[in-house]
């Protein structure tokens, strides 16, 4: 069962990465499938987007890369400049 959730979120984040491409802004948001996705988009070295989104795990995913990101807290309703080299 738990192999067959795992194969599931992982043909998931593939589909939705090919949706992806160079210069798009994309939204991904604190799920399993977001954070795969974000593990997917750091191992493409040519692909240069923004990501805004709700999830810290997928802001400290994305940290190391060296493209520009947003992360937006809805609670608190602000945008700030995550990172940008």
């Amino acid at each position: 069962m738990y192999i067959q959730g795992k194969m599931r979120r992982f043909a998931l984040q593939n589909k939705a990465f090919e949706y992806i491409k160079d210069k798009d802004t994309s939204f991904i948001d604190d799920s399993s499938i977001g954070y795969y996705l974000a593990k997917r988009i750091l191992e493409d070295d040519y692909l240069h987007i923004v990501v805004i989104t709700n999830s810290l795990a997928v802001a400290a995913i994305l940290s190391n890369s060296q493209k520009y990101y947003f992360i937006y807290d809805y609670r608190a309703n602000w945008w700030k400049n995550f990172h940008q080299l």
